[in-house]
């Protein structure tokens, strides 16, 4: 017994080779990250989870986007909901130019912040010859993701959002017949 529930929500999808990452990147941006989020801004300060965000994973071979909630048990079914609906946002809207502003802001910073200490530059050149087997420059990766139009967002979102693409883990007390109704809730 537990008052509170939890679910990570991912979408399968990039590689850390496929160059619709940086769309992914900033979708993420917009999506999850930070208090400006709208995962945060829509769900987590209208009170639908105690905590919400989004976090892609790139790997050689695979990928996938993840999104996290913690919320109250009676309100799974609102949260994964609400999750959804901004999900589906991508697919149907443009990200506005001052969101998307901040976005490749909340990208861009954090790496130039990051790579002022020599241990983070040998980590960004070790894993990128390790995962890639080149080595991509901190200014290279910062002008790809400069690149990016909010109409990239939006076509990686009409291809990569896609229910084959979804898998829901939950953990709380909910039985068989609940599993049902909440799969319902996972639809473009």
């Amino acid at each position: 017994k537990t008052e509170q529930a939890h679910f990570c929500l991912s979408v399968r999808g990039l590689s850390t080779h496929d160059e619709r990452r940086f769309p992914l990147f900033l979708m993420d941006s917009v999506l999850g990250s930070g208090m400006s989020s709208r995962l945060f801004l829509n769900i987590r300060e209208k009170g639908l989870a105690y905590s919400v965000g989004s976090s892609p994973d790139l790997v050689a071979d695979t990928g996938a986007l993840f999104v996290y909630a913690g919320f109250s048990v009676g309100r799974i079914a609102e949260a994964l909901d609400a999750v959804m609906a901004e999900l589906r946002r991508f697919k149907k809207e443009l990200v506005g130019q001052d969101e998307f502003k901040k976005a490749f802001e909340k990208q861009k910073g954090p790496i130039l912040f990051h790579l002022e200490d020599p241990e983070n530059v040998a980590e960004w050149y070790g894993k990128q010859e390790i995962m890639k087997g080149e080595i991509e420059t901190e200014d290279n990766f910062i002008k790809k993701l400069a690149a990016v139009k909010a109409k990239d967002v939006k076509e990686l979102a009409n291809e990569f959002l896609a229910e084959e693409n979804l898998n829901l883990a939950i953990i709380g007390p909910y039985g068989e017949k609940r599993k049902e109704d909440l799969l319902k809730l996972l639809k473009f």
